[in-house]
């Protein structure tokens, strides 16, 4: 499955693709999130682990790892780790499966 594919990636010690989160919606199964992405606002489904684990909050980054491992980092500790990537940079992987 193409899944996260369009968001842009990051690099620090290893390479990411992540989106700044602008809305948390909770629902019951988990919460939607809605992301700052290139060519305008996406929405995310997560589950409750999801939630659980990461607590995610507008103005942090909902973070794919390369391994496909969803993640959140708050906005202040992902800018200073991470530095964008241009697009050309990495070929777009073919296969990332979410958690």
């Amino acid at each position: 499955m193409k899944l996260y594919l369009n968001l842009p990636q990051y690099v620090s010690q290893e390479k990411v693709r992540a989106a700044k989160i602008l809305r948390v919606t909770h629902t019951i199964d988990g919460a939607f999130l809605v992301l700052e992405t290139d060519i305008g606002p996406a929405t995310v489904e997560v589950g409750l682990d999801y939630v659980g684990q990461h607590g995610p909050q507008p103005d942090g980054y909902f973070v794919v790892y390369e391994d496909g491992y969803l993640s959140w980092a708050p906005a202040r500790a992902f800018d200073s780790e991470y530095r964008r990537v241009p697009d050309y940079a990495y070929p777009v992987d073919t296969e990332v499966s979410p958690e």
